[in-house]
């Protein structure tokens, strides 16, 4: 089994959110991320709970 490691994709990851706050704001930032999770719970109660585990096993 292939190992991946997760660091790089961390750095990349802050690297990218800290260029976002810069232009953007922390408000915004924090607007996004709030507006993405209630478009995850929505999504996941249209398409229902079961759908997801299904796919898990």
């Amino acid at each position: 089994m292939i190992r991946i490691s997760l660091l790089p994709y961390l750095i990349i990851e802050l690297i990218c959110v800290a260029f976002y706050i810069a232009n953007y704001g922390i408000l915004n930032f924090f607007g996004e991320v709030f507006l993405s999770g209630i478009l995850g719970v929505i999504l996941l109660f249209n398409y229902g709970f079961s759908n997801f585990y299904g796919s898990m096993n």
